[in-house]
């Protein structure tokens, strides 16, 4: 079955029905066929193999992925100026992870891109670690090699990530959806979206001490939230992974991933069923016509949107007096609609508006 990876007397034993409900939060997981993988995979074994591959070095260790199809988005991308793409060999990369910084290297890439691996062998059955997503695309496999003292900034992924420590060490610092505005996070419209605009580590500090002032000057990274109250960082769940350790981390789950040690790492990506599940509800047409003139398209918008937020949606479609989507975007803060929809335009439009 799809979990049949996992063995072991100490291993985690999963079916598909856990997937739904055991694992809808991060959590360790024993795997027998990810210590046979850490023994193989090392820093060493990734020398040995005849690659040119392009990394990422920075006089900063703060790295943040941004996906090649975001590079061209509306709003300018200035927190990546410290950044340059490197080419180097796989004996040269590894080299310049296990100096000490600065500066700091980092790589990831799709495992499949790389060609057949001599030295480092193959990675049997983690096709089976995570059961493939409803929409039909089948998970991949990444590998990452990043420098001591580097981390990659808080950000969430679309898919589930079993996340496996082959060579050094890692710590992982998670948080759930919910703490989204905590964390600033980028605008649809940056090319770094999905990514905290905020320094994690200052933030934390700076919630410990219960001091908004500090809450606040740690919180903005850039000028790109305006308007908004200082929110604390929760407190984040803590992960220290070692050689032959994985984690689990929901779709949709914030990480902060810290380099304790030079390191490699392997990940399984599953897509989740969310973003399919949204596609399908972006694709439904609106109710106007398309002949209908600007004003009145505007006006039906603006009903439409109060009597989602105000009557809530169902499969069956509006439902009157059920509150069902009022309650989902506003829970627990009996916010007006006014004053939730101002604090959305601020924090993703009007940085479109400086651009």
């Amino acid at each position: 079955g799809p979990w049949r990876a996992f063995a072991g007397s100490n291993s985690l034993k999963l079916s598909p029905q856990h997937h739904s409900s055991a694992m809808l939060r991060p959590q360790r997981i024993d795997s027998a066929a990810v210590r046979a993988w850490s023994s193989r995979w090392s820093l060493s074994a990734l020398a040995r193999e005849p690659l040119g591959l392009t990394a990422k070095r920075s006089a900063s260790p703060d790295f943040m992925y941004v996906a090649a199809a975001r590079r061209d988005s509306l709003l300018p991308d200035t927190s990546a100026a410290h950044e340059e793409e490197v080419n180097l060999t796989a004996a040269e990369l590894v080299a310049a992870v296990q100096s000490a910084g600065p500066p700091h290297h980092y790589f990831t890439s799709p495992l499949d891109s790389l060609g057949r691996l001599e030295s480092l062998g193959p990675v049997d059955g983690w096709e089976e670690l995570l059961p493939q997503a409803p929409s039909g695309r089948r998970p991949w496999l990444q590998l990452w090699a990043s420098s001591a003292g580097s981390f990659t900034q808080a950000h969430y992924d679309v898919a589930d990530n079993f996340f496996v420590q082959c060579d050094g060490r890692k710590h992982f610092l998670v948080w759930p959806p919910s703490s989204a505005e905590a964390l600033r996070v980028f605008p649809d419209a940056h090319p770094r979206a999905r990514k905290a605009q905020i320094e994690v580590e200052a933030a934390l500090a700076a919630a410990a001490a219960q001091s908004d002032d500090e809450v606040l000057r740690a919180q903005l990274r850039h000028e790109m939230m305006p308007g908004l109250a200082p929110r604390p960082l929760p407190p984040p769940l803590h992960f220290d992974l070692s050689p032959g350790e994985a984690l689990f981390i929901p779709a949709f789950w914030f990480h902060h991933v810290l380099t304790l040690s030079p390191a490699l790492s392997l990940n399984v990506f599953s897509p989740s069923a969310v973003p399919s599940s949204a596609a399908e509800v972006l694709a439904e047409p609106l109710p106007l016509h398309p002949r209908w003139p600007a004003p009145l398209v505007r006006s039906g918008l603006a009903t439409l949107l109060d009597s989602l937020l105000s009557r809530g949606v169902t499969s069956g479609g509006f439902v009157s007096g059920g509150n069902v989507l009022s309650r989902a975007v506003l829970a627990g803060g009996g916010e007006r609609r006014p004053d939730f929809l101002r604090r959305l335009l601020s924090s993703r439009y009007d940085p479109l508006r400086a651009a």
